[in-house]
């Protein structure tokens, strides 16, 4: 909950920015890799989206199918009915929801599974996700690990890896596809372990995002290390100096700027090297 709040709210300042930045510009397209889960407290949400009340914020009601092993959109609908179907177990039954118990994350502590496509709507955004199998019907299917398409490339106001990219056998095509999937003056925005033992099949350190995007036109705007868990405010940490080991389950909060089109990625040597 609290991990999804602190990416949504570095996300709300990147939108802000680049409107400042163009005064003229329209809805802000977003790419992430893989489907992201918000799970968020009521209050985040009235935070988040400047409301008082959250009632016809959306939640999603999907229910996992074991035949097409998938998950099964079933529903997106405001808060207020779903508050209903939790507290009527005849309309549940009657709806099928044999899984509500999961669907409402904590109801006792009023944290629910938002509609992603509608939370980012609220923030003037456009969604799509690529991911390399079929969740909810609505993905881009791909590879991560292999080259984008063309149709890929310079689509993305904002490419968004909140925690995929660590679960993908070739980081370094990863990386790439982030490059090419962004737009000029767009952004880029990694939350990757640094130790999260066992969680993928990498952990990162800060300087490998640092000295890629600035080897290939981009500008870092955020370099900082947070915990998975808990509410410890994310806080700055060097590009690429040496620092003292992080404590276990700490990420990496990454996003830079692209300032220039790249024709041709460069490949990093290490600074501290040359």
């Amino acid at each position: 909950m609290a991990l999804t709040f602190k990416a949504l709210n570095i996300v709300k300042k990147i939108i802000r920015d680049m409107k400042i930045q163009n005064p003229n510009l329209g809805s802000i397209n977003i790419g992430s890799l893989g489907y992201q889960e918000l799970i968020l407290s009521i209050r985040d949400v009235s935070e988040l989206l400047e409301l008082k009340i959250c009632d016809d914020v959306h939640v999603r009601i999907d229910r996992y199918s074991t035949k097409l092993k998938q998950n099964k959109r079933i529903h997106s609908i405001p808060l207020k009915d779903f508050y209903q179907i939790c507290r009527n177990a005849a309309l549940q039954k009657k709806l099928n929801f044999d899984k509500l118990d999961l669907l409402a994350h904590d109801l006792q502590s009023e944290t629910f599974w938002f509609d992603t496509d509608y939370i980012y709507k609220c923030l003037g955004c456009s969604h799509a996700a690529i991911d390399v199998i079929s969740h909810y019907g609505t993905e881009i299917i791909h590879d991560l690990n292999m080259p984008i398409a063309d149709s890929l490339r310079d689509k993305f106001d904002i490419a968004f890896d909140g925690g995929t990219m660590e679960h993908c056998f070739n980081p370094a095509q990863v990386l790439i596809n982030m490059v090419n999937m962004t737009s000029r003056n767009g952004y880029v925005f990694h939350i990757s372990p640094m130790t999260y033992t066992n969680h993928g099949f990498y952990n990162f350190n800060p300087c490998l995002f640092h000295e890629f995007y600035s080897a290939n036109g981009f500008h870092t705007t955020l370099m900082s290390q947070g915990m998975i868990y808990g509410d410890t405010p994310i806080k700055p940490i060097p590009h690429t100096a040496e620092y003292p080991l992080p404590p276990k389950n700490s990420l990496i909060f990454f996003t830079a700027r692209k300032e220039q089109e790249v024709v041709k990625i460069k490949y990093p040597i290490q600074g501290i090297y040359l």
